[in-house]
């Protein structure tokens, strides 16, 4: 979601402002995507995000949200994300 040096900035925050800061990315993430869409990598990186958050309910409607935003060539490496998460 970060460049090195942003991430080594969020890793030295305090752990609840790191939380926050985190959830923040994520969420901007997704309504970046609901708004304007985005490739394959960028769903991935929304669905790997919200389960790292322990989101799962999440995670699953991102996948699905880009099961319909993205073409039929992208759904084998969203068939290959759903079996990694048992989603």
């Amino acid at each position: 979601l970060v460049n090195d040096a942003g991430g080594e900035a969020i890793a030295a925050l305090p752990d609840a402002e790191r939380k926050a800061t985190i959830r923040t990315m994520v969420e901007n993430l997704s309504e970046r995507l609901a708004a304007n869409g985005g490739d394959v990598d960028e769903w991935t990186r929304l669905v790997r995000s919200r389960m790292a958050l322990g989101e799962r309910d999440k995670a699953m409607q991102a996948l699905q949200d880009a099961r319909k935003a993205l073409s039929a060539d992208a759904q084998v490496a969203l068939d290959q994300l759903s079996r990694e998460f048992g989603l």
